[in-house]
This record gives structure tokens, C-alpha cells and sequence, in this order.
């Protein structure tokens, strides 16, 4: 048997910034042990529950599922009309730092192509960004680093 995996969502309606400081605002969170792919669509009918009962759908435009694209994170996206899977800050920086942490000088311009292009919304840019990065490195172990990176953040492309 397996270890207990422990899943957790939040729902908040914004988030604050106070310099250093970002505070949700009006968060709700949900979690536990939700075993499998029934217990996770019990988790997430259960916050679909509180955003029915919590706000009225009809004004509510989009609910953004922010992750690492997991698929139990995945599973919400596909659980109600209006919710949308977006690929969280976090993971694709470490993606993105990941494929060009290697470069040295050149590391800084190449990230910021990569970010133009997802700011952009051109997939398509990103692509290419993230092709050119092995035509300046030797290694095959960073040429592969490259190649999950850029695997990873188009592959969780919203």
C-alpha cells in the first residue's frame, strides 16, 4: 500500500500585495486524504459545492485552477464548464530556470524570450525559444534538461 497522498485547494477571490507581502483574499481551503480517482472528484465536488453556494454563477466568469498539472489538478479543470487549468508560477519558473540556468551570459536573454513569448500567448514562440537553446550547449544531460522543460511548459500550455 502506498503512502497517503494529501491534496490541497484553495479558493480565494484575490490576491493583495503589500510590498514584499501577498495576502488571498477571502480564502477557503480544502483538503485530506482523497484516495484515488474517486476520492479526488469527491474533493473537488466538494469545492464546487462552496463556489456554488458561495457566489452566483452567473456573474462568476472563469474559475482558474492553478498547478503543477497533475493529474488530480487536471481532474477539477475537466469537472465544471467554467473552470480553466493554469500552469502555476512556481513550477514554471523552475521549468524555464532549469533549461537555462547553463547558458551563463546568455541565460538572462533567453529566459526573457521564453517569457515574452507565454506573456505573448504565443505557443508557437515559445517553441522555437526553447529549440534554439541546445544549438549553444555540449552537454547531452542539459540538452535533455532543455528538452523536459520545454516538454513540460508546452504540454501545460492553457
Amino acid at each position: 500500500m502506498g503512502l497517503p497522498c494529501f491534496e490541497l485547494i484553495y479558493v480565494y477571490e484575490d490576491v493583495n500585495f503589500d510590498g514584499s507581502k501577498h495576502e488571498l483574499v477571502n480564502c477557503h481551503y480544502f483538503g485530506g486524504d482523497y484516495a484515488g480517482t474517486e476520492g479526488t472528484k469527491e474533493l473537488w465536488q466538494e469545492v464546487f459545492d462552496f463556489i456554488t453556494e458561495s457566489y452566483d454563477e452567473e456573474v462568476l466568469e472563469k474559475i482558474y485552477i492553478n498547478g503543477d498539472g497533475a493529474d488530480w489538478i487536471r481532474t477539477g479543470a475537466g469537472m465544471h464548464a467554467k473552470a480553466r487549468f493554469v500552469l502555476d508560477r512556481f513550477h514554471m519558473h523552475k521549468y524555464i530556470i532549469s533549461a537555462t540556468s547553463h547558458l551563463k551570459d546568455s541565460a538572462q536573454d533567453a529566459r526573457s524570450e521564453i517569457y515574452r513569448a507565454i506573456n505573448g500567448k504565443r505557443k508557437w514562440a515559445a517553441e522555437e525559444a526553447f529549440d534554439k537553446i541546445p544549438h549553444v550547449i555540449e552537454s547531452e544531460i542539459k540538452a535533455k534538461a532543455v528538452e523536459s522543460a520545454k516538454n513540460y511548459i508546452l504540454g501545460n500550455w492553457a
